[in-house]
């Protein structure tokens, strides 16, 4: 996890954090899509992992200040390509940090406390006279978290498929640098 001379492979740490975070955020949607069939301990689990995310994320940024990243392979593309890529890169960070502080806005605006982990809990700083009006305050906050998380699992999937792009159509390198327990 350490900054090593990685200019064949991302760091071990960068490696973590981005797989983590992807199964967090898969598992995170998938269950936010089908909460109502499960127990209600499911909402513990989305919430955790949501918060799960949060650190992951500034793990991310704190190891992108730290580590050092490989050389972009080179495309037929450039410079264009390099620049689409770090433009993704940031809608995928922004999104990361959208969805999960709407998450956590979303909580607190239903005059819920949020448990962290079920270690403590942050409590709401609302209070409102019955469950309906604080179901009718949060309701913009949820619609808004709920569309960053699709949007969020769109570029997801667009970054995947470059990878698989990456790999299947140029033939490059881009793929195995960041695959777990593999040197590129």
């Amino acid at each position: 996890m350490f900054a090593t001379d990685r200019s064949t492979s991302w760091a071990p740490g960068a490696k973590f954090f981005h797989w983590t975070s992807a199964l967090c955020v898969v598992a995170a949607w998938i269950l936010g899509l089908t909460i109502d069939a499960w127990p209600k301990g499911a909402v513990f689990v989305h919430e955790s992992l949501g918060l799960a995310v949060i650190l992951m994320l500034v793990g991310r940024v704190v190891g992108r200040l730290v580590w050092t990243s490989p050389e972009p392979e080179q495309t037929p593309w450039e410079p264009w390509a390099r620049k689409l890529a770090a433009a993704g890169h940031g809608v995928l960070y922004l999104l990361l940090a959208a969805v999960t502080l709407l998450g956590v806005g979303y909580v607190l605006r239903r005059g819920i406390s949020l448990s962290v982990f079920g270690l403590f809990q942050i409590p709401s700083p609302f209070v409102w006279p019955d469950r309906e009006t604080a179901r009718l305050a949060a309701r913009p906050v949820k619609e808004l978290h709920e569309l960053a998380a699709h949007a969020l699992m769109a570029v997801a999937l667009l970054h995947a498929v470059a990878g698989l792009g990456h790999h299947y159509w140029l033939k490059d390198r881009t793929l195995t640098r960041m695959l777990p327990f593999r040197r590129g």
